[in-house]
């Protein structure tokens, strides 16, 4: 998905925990989790951005809404549990 040839060097200032973890992690690896980091940003930013505009649409949803749309996602998670740990004891 993401090329790994084409690099450019930065330098960016971080706190000192995050400089912490990225030294520990060695530059290899420091650039890679930095890479991720901010590709997954972007990525939140994009659905944020449409979901603002899906409201913008069609209006927020109520409390009430949001309270069955997290039921079904916990019941959802549940199901691939289950299914996952079914999985593996079939084998």
């Amino acid at each position: 998905m993401y090329s790994e040839s084409m690099t450019k060097r930065i330098t960016i200032s971080v706190p000192d925990d995050v400089a912490e973890r990225l030294e520990a992690a060695g530059p290899r690896q420091a650039s890679s989790y930095v890479s991720q980091a901010v590709r997954q940003a972007a990525e939140r930013e994009k659905t944020e951005q449409a979901l603002e505009e899906l409201f913008e649409r069609f209006g927020r949803p109520s409390p009430a809404e949001l309270d069955h749309a997290r039921r079904l996602t916990d019941q959802a998670i549940a199901w691939q549990a289950d299914q996952l740990r079914n999985r593996g004891s079939a084998t």
